[in-house]
């Protein structure tokens, strides 16, 4: 594999996505469960960094063998919506928002991970590119994460505090409010990007589909 502008570029990202990741686990600055979320969310992004480098890179073919094991790897962009809104509203509301109830919102996960486990047992060979599973997933994942942008946004406007009131919260606080919301804010829009391209790409089938650079 050539060590390439775009290879080294994706292993700065993976990198710095790591160095936050454990940031975030280890800080003692700011709310615990906020950063326990986000730490969360980074790890799982950084699950959709590799998979976008091993399906878009110009050597993609050191990846074909692990098809199977990208796709899988693919599913986890099904708890990027639920880890936003449960952050959004441990940062809104200041409690742990994890309980039992909560489990409902990773059963899409499991049910994606659980029927391709199965759907693998009869398929030797599997191409994500010449898989129709592909543009199903890419749909599915697509709507999965605007339903929870926009419950995201209906939890920030069922609260009391104004838009001028919550930006002005965020220069004035002592913590890392202001980082935590800028990835926020960066990952939403990667992984709408992600998808809407992989999306566009499977549909115009150009010449070759795998996901743009």
């Amino acid at each position: 594999m050539i060590l390439n502008f775009f290879t080294f570029l994706t292993i700065i990202s993976i990198f710095v996505t790591m160095m936050l990741t454990v940031f975030f686990f280890i800080t003692k600055r700011g709310f615990t469960h906020d950063n326990k979320i986000l730490a969360s969310l980074l790890l799982i992004f950084n699950f959709q960094i590799f998979y976008s480098f091993a399906t878009s890179a110009f050597d993609y073919q050191f990846f074909m063998d692990w098809h199977k094991s990208l796709f899988l790897l693919r599913q986890t962009s099904f708890l990027i919506g639920p880890l936003i809104y449960f952050y959004v509203n441990s940062f809104l509301k200041k409690k742990e928002a994890f309980n039992f109830r909560t489990a409902v919102h990773f059963i899409p996960f499991a049910v994606s991970v659980i029927f391709l486990l199965v759907f693998y047992r009869n398929v030797q060979s599997f191409i994500i590119w010449k898989s129709i599973l592909d543009l199903y997933v890419t749909i599915l994942i697509l709507a999965h994460n605007l339903i929870y942008i926009i419950f995201s946004l209906l939890s920030m406007k069922s609260t009391t505090i104004n838009l001028r009131g919550f930006y002005k919260n965020i220069l004035i606080s002592p913590h890392n409010s202001w980082l935590q919301l800028l990835l926020i804010g960066f990952i939403i829009i990667w992984i709408v990007n992600l998808n809407s391209f992989a999306l566009y790409m499977i549909i115009k089938n150009p010449g070759w589909c795998a996901y743009t650079a």
